[in-house]
């Protein structure tokens, strides 16, 4: 994960404390207006319905149904133009940008596929990589070093 140059002062409340099982700290990058990018490159492939599938199932358990009944039609519509062609190839990045806390952006291969406005998409996004029930604890753990690095310096 990558975090704009805001990042280290809107959470230097954290400087010198424990990041790792911190709700307080998970809270407070969730919910950051500071620019929030996660690059993934595809280590297998997979079908574009799979992927669109997938990102739906977790984002749908992490918006309350009134926000997943607003987004889901612009979303499904972005998901299928990213996630559509090579996207869903092994070795392709994709890149989810959030700035703002409310503007939410996919690139596939640098290539902007479209974006939309959701505080609630950009929240829940983020909780997929670092909240208490993440894709990957590994890379939950991996960030979170990171991140606390970043303010520790």
């Amino acid at each position: 994960m990558f975090l704009g140059n805001r990042a280290k002062s809107a959470l230097s409340a954290f400087k010198g404390k424990s990041l790792k099982g911190n709700a307080q700290f998970t809270d407070a990058l969730e919910k950051g207006t500071f620019q929030k990018t996660i690059k993934i490159t595809m280590m297998r492939s997979v079908t574009p319905e799979k992927m669109i599938t997938s990102f739906n199932d977790a984002v749908s358990t992490r918006v309350s149904k009134k926000t997943l009944t607003k987004i889901e039609d612009p979303l499904n519509d972005l998901l299928t133009k990213a996630f559509s062609g090579s996207a869903s190839q092994k070795g392709s990045e994709i890149t989810f940008s959030m700035t703002g806390g409310n503007y939410f952006a996919i690139a596939v291969a640098g290539k902007h596929q479209g974006s939309l406005w959701s505080s609630d998409l950009c929240k829940a996004f983020t909780d997929l990589y670092v909240g208490p029930k993440a894709v990957s604890s590994g890379a939950r753990d991996a960030i979170v070093s990171g991140i606390s690095d970043m303010i520790n310096a």
